[in-house]
């Protein structure tokens, strides 16, 4: 089991979405033609359902920034869907930027402010949870809002919205996995675990994976919300779980990286460095490899059925960032201000961005661009 076969699908169905121009009046069939010249989408935080932080789309031997945006407060991590990208902003606002250009094109607002990155649907929707508990959907061609949940308890929500098939669904601080309606906000299903819950959901064969701070590791379908798999792990997570080769991988706040076994129903292994920090950073996946970042400062680089240490990557700033992969590099931020890309083979710095501010968010790539959200409020693109 890992990330399934049809992820290319997937891509060209999120590509297809008839949104993401911007234009009032353009068809649909426009819409697809201009989204299929600029690669393959990043719709959600990690880029995947499954979560693996891996890329479909290269970038350059050696990427030069090519444009910056500045917005008026923290940023969350960017996602990207044919020539558009989106950002979520600490303030509440939620901006959609040209992606050859950087230029808005369009903007809303929520006035308790977001955390969690947006999510991007195939249908034409921005979803984007707030820190007082409610979940909105906005059009993506205008910004448009479209619908908004409000969760019984109104507590923050910091994850991303997961999206499987009809149904959206995201963990909040309350406790509680909700499910909702993708096309309408109504409530399909929740489940109460005994803990907040920060981490978004891994999508996979008709389950949301989620690790919760109660330390269980959960597979509910998405139908119905009945409980498929229970794992224990203990401690507690900020970290969403990134799944491959049907193992999940996330980190602890109990300092260490715990790997589980979906068909055994069991953790397999952990790895405790010799540094005792939490792991904040969410996993990517690639090649039988787990890439994770600590607030030690280091990647740590681990066998995905092991969690043997293959290697380390050392920077001067804890690593908040979540990695993420392209090709034979991985690309990740740290608080030093750093964007990092490392050769996966050498082990060696590829490419090293000094930002001026601490970069704790996610990178996305899409279209031959690589895309960073830098805590000043600045988003970068490179390509």
């Amino acid at each position: 089991m890992g990330v399934p076969a049809s992820r290319r699908d997937w891509l060209k169905a999120c590509l297809g979405s008839l949104a993401l121009t911007g234009v009032p009046g353009t068809s649909l069939k426009a819409a697809q033609s201009a989204a299929s010249t600029v690669g393959p989408a990043w719709p959600i935080f990690r880029g995947d359902p499954a979560l693996t932080g891996v890329g479909a789309s290269p970038l350059p031997a050696a990427p030069k920034l090519l444009w910056s945006f500045e917005t008026e407060s923290e940023p969350a991590s960017p996602v990207i869907q044919g020539d558009r990208v989106v950002v979520a902003t600490r303030d509440g606002d939620l901006i959609s930027l040209d992606l050859a250009t950087g230029k808005a094109v369009w903007r809303g607002k929520v006035e308790a402010g977001f955390e969690g990155a947006p999510t991007l649907s195939s249908t034409g929707l921005v979803l984007a949870p707030d820190l007082e508990g409610s979940i909105h959907a906005f059009a993506a061609a205008d910004g448009k809002k479209v619908w908004s949940h409000v969760t019984e308890a109104k507590s923050e929500i910091k994850a991303s919205v997961a999206i499987a098939g009809s149904v959206a669904i995201v963990g909040s601080y309350d406790g509680t996995l909700h499910a909702l309606n993708l096309t309408d906000g109504a409530r399909r299903w929740t489940h109460e675990s005994a803990a907040q819950i920060h981490a978004t959901c891994a999508i996979l064969n008709g389950l949301a994976f989620v690790a919760g701070c109660d330390g269980h590791f959960r597979g509910l379908d998405v139908s119905t919300g009945a409980v498929k798999i229970d794992v224990r792990f203990g401690g507690y997570t900020a970290a969403s779980p990134a799944i491959a080769e049907g193992i999940a991988v996330f980190g602890t706040f109990s300092n260490d990286v715990v790997a589980i076994d979906l068909a055994k129903k069991a953790v397999i292994w952990r790895y405790t460095p010799k540094k005792q920090f939490p792991f904040y950073s969410s996993a990517a996946i690639s090649g039988g490899l787990a890439f994770v970042g600590s607030r030690d400062k280091a990647l740590h680089v681990l066998d995905l059925r092991t969690g043997t240490l293959q290697w380390t990557f050392d920077t001067q700033g804890k690593i908040d960032s979540s990695p993420v992969i392209e090709g034979s590099r991985v690309f990740f931020g740290s608080h030093d201000g750093r964007i990092r890309g490392v050769d996966v083979k050498t082990r060696q710095s590829v490419f090293s961005y000094e930002t001026g501010a601490p970069v704790a968010t996610s990178p996305a790539l899409s279209g031959s661009r690589l895309l960073v959200a830098a805590t000043d409020g600045r988003i970068l693109c490179f390509g």
